[in-house]
Order: structure tokens, then C-alpha cells, then sequence
């Protein structure tokens, strides 16, 4: 179950056409039995993939201050 903060803004994200989650669905499993090596790799690949300055989580990350519910969570109305 998601806390109420959390839901809260994901819902908003969704309405202001700001949804991530809906990006991170394919991403790729890290188990156990992985190497160090294996894993670091998946990890850097991920990371790189969600940082590009084109790819829309990352897009959708930086106009967040955009979105009323966060402007209230951060104060940024006051």
C-alpha cells in the first residue's frame, strides 16, 4: 500500500500529464544471483537511460514544481 503522500502525488503527476511510473514498467530485474559486475551494469544502464535530457521521466522529473499538490507539499505558494 502507498502512503497517502505518495499517492497523492502520483495521482496529480497523472492528471498534470506528469506520470513517471508509466516509463519505468520494462526495467530490467536485478536478482541475487547476479554478479557485482552484472548488476552495476543494469544499473548504469537505467540510470543513464532515465537521465537523458530527452527522455520523458526525466522531463516529467524537473517541471514537478509545476504541479499544485507539490507546490503546497514544498511551500513554494507561500
Amino acid at each position: 500500500m502507498m502512503c497517502g503522500r505518495a499517492d497523492f502525488i502520483f495521482k496529480k503527476d497523472k492528471k498534470a500529464g506528469r506520470d513517471i511510473l508509466k516509463y519505468l514498467t520494462d526495467l530490467t530485474p536485478i536478482t541475487d544471483d547476479m554478479s557485482d559486475d552484472e548488476k552495476m551494469e543494469i544499473i548504469t544502464k537505467t540510470f543513464n537511460e532515465l537521465y537523458d535530457k530527452n527522455y520523458p521521466v526525466r522531463q516529467n522529473l524537473e517541471s514537478m514544481d509545476e504541479i499544485e499538490g507539490i507546490r503546497i507539499i514544498k511551500g513554494l505558494d507561500q
